[in-house]
Order: C-alpha cells, then sequence, then structure tokens
C-alpha cells in the first residue's frame, strides 16, 4: 500500500498506464511499455560521490523515454508554478549524458575506463560508480534494458492535482528541459491511498 505521492505515481504507471499515456499523448499499446518504478541510482551524494538520487519512474515506449519526477500538489503554487530543486534537475543531466553514451557492447567497466574523465569534467569533478558498486551494477542493468526503445528522451514534470483550485501551469525557469504534463487524479478516479494488486504464482 502507497500513500500520496508514491501511491498516484505508481497508479499513474500500472493501473491507470493507458491514461498516462493519454497525457503523454504517446499512442503505444501498454503491453509494448516497460516501466520502471522508483529506480535507484543512490542517495544524492552530492559532488564528490557518485550516487544522484532516484526518478519516481521511467517509461520506455516505442515513441519515448520519459525521466519521470511527481509531484503532489495538495495546496495553491506561487504562480501555479512547480520548483524543483537542483539535484533534481542534475539527476535527469547526468542519466541522459550517460545513456547518450551508452553502447550495445559496454558493460560498465568497459564505459567507466572509456569515459570517467570526461564525466568528471562534464559534471563538476562527480565521479562515476565504480566498477565493483551496486550502482554501476544497477546503472548497467537498466540501461541494457533501455536498449530496446528510442533513443529520445523527455523530463516529464507529472503533476496530480484534485481540482482546478490547485492546477499548476508551469514550471519555474531554469527548468526548461521539463514538460509539464498534469495527471487530474480525481478525474480518472485514482486514490490518494493506492494499493497494488499482485497475483503470485507459487513454484512447483
Amino acid at each position: 500500500m502507497c500513500y500520496g505521492e508514491d501511491g498516484l505515481t505508481l497508479a499513474a504507471v500500472t493501473e491507470h498506464l493507458g491514461c498516462l499515456l493519454k497525457i503523454l499523448k504517446d499512442d503505444s499499446n501498454t503491453d509494448e511499455c516497460l516501466v520502471l518504478y522508483r529506480p535507484s541510482f543512490g542517495r544524492n551524494g552530492g559532488v564528490t560521490r557518485a550516487s544522484f538520487g532516484e526518478f519516481d519512474a521511467i517509461l520506455a515506449t516505442k515513441k519515448s523515454v520519459y525521466l519521470i519526477e511527481s509531484k503532489w500538489i495538495r495546496s495553491r503554487t506561487t504562480n501555479q508554478t512547480i520548483k524543483l530543486k537542483k539535484n533534481q534537475t542534475r539527476r535527469h543531466e547526468i542519466f541522459e549524458w550517460i545513456r547518450s553514451s551508452w553502447k550495445k557492447e559496454n558493460n560498465w567497466a568497459q564505459f567507466r575506463e572509456e569515459y570517467a574523465e570526461e564525466f568528471k569534467d562534464t559534471f563538476e569533478k562527480k565521479p562515476l560508480a565504480s566498477n565493483t558498486s551496486k550502482l554501476g551494477n544497477n546503472l548497467e542493468q537498466i540501461l541494457n534494458l533501455l536498449l530496446g526503445y528510442p533513443k529520445t528522451i523527455q523530463h516529464i514534470v507529472l503533476a496530480f492535482y484534485r481540482d482546478n483550485r490547485h492546477e499548476p501551469t508551469r514550471v519555474e525557469d531554469g527548468a526548461n528541459k521539463f514538460i509539464l504534463k498534469k495527471f487530474p487524479y480525481k478525474e480518472f478516479a485514482v486514490q490518494e491511498v493506492f494499493q497494488l494488486r499482485l497475483t503470485l504464482e507459487k513454484s512447483e
């Protein structure tokens, strides 16, 4: 069971995936999509550590790969504007940079050997994950899962709001890569507390 922003995001990428695709103006079939819920790349580590936090979701379709930051709008926003923190925008920049350089034949050790210095120069001396780290392993697995999907990346702020009084209209200046997509969750009958129903198969 999930509550609030986490629950709304989980509902949107599972039971209400069709609604989300419509909001994204993506005509992909739901069974063709890859959904990664809260993929983690370690806690925000600042400049000196390799970790860079987690997305609320990654959605890959035949049209695009969507990197999603979710916002649950529970009260009026200043000037109807959503503000993003620097670590959130930096997370998107880092993942897009790594994915644009990733090749099918790569493993993480090869990638790190080839790109560690360039990455450090690009991101203010921030290091790439070490070869033996869980972060490096996670990145390798996720990047390989995304190989069959378009190179195109869209940076999405997915705003869940109850009614017109709370509806945001823009993302703050400085986050111009981000596209605001609005999800009126009451209209789609999505609850703020969401219980995912799983079917578990017993092994013989």
